[in-house]
C-alpha cells in the first residue's frame, strides 16, 4: 500500500469543491481535518486524513 501524500489547502478545497473561504469557516469552528503545520503561514493536510474525515462526515449525514 503506498504512502499517501500531503496536500496544500488549496488542493484540499479544489478536491472538496469549496471555497478558501469555507475553509477557513471550518477551521475556525473546528470541524476541519487535522492540518499539519509546517511553517508559521503553511499548513497541509494528509491525504489519508481528508478521506477519514470525509467518510466520517458522510457517515453523520446519513444517520
Amino acid at each position: 500500500m503506498g504512502r499517501s501524500r500531503d496536500l496544500t489547502i488549496d488542493e484540499v478545497c479544489e478536491r472538496l469543491h469549496i471555497s478558501r473561504n469555507h475553509w477557513n469557516q471550518l477551521v475556525y469552528r473546528r470541524e476541519a481535518p487535522p492540518r499539519i503545520k509546517v511553517s508559521p503561514r503553511k499548513y497541509l493536510v494528509n491525504e489519508a486524513a481528508l478521506e477519514d474525515w470525509l467518510a466520517s462526515r458522510q457517515e453523520v449525514v446519513a444517520s
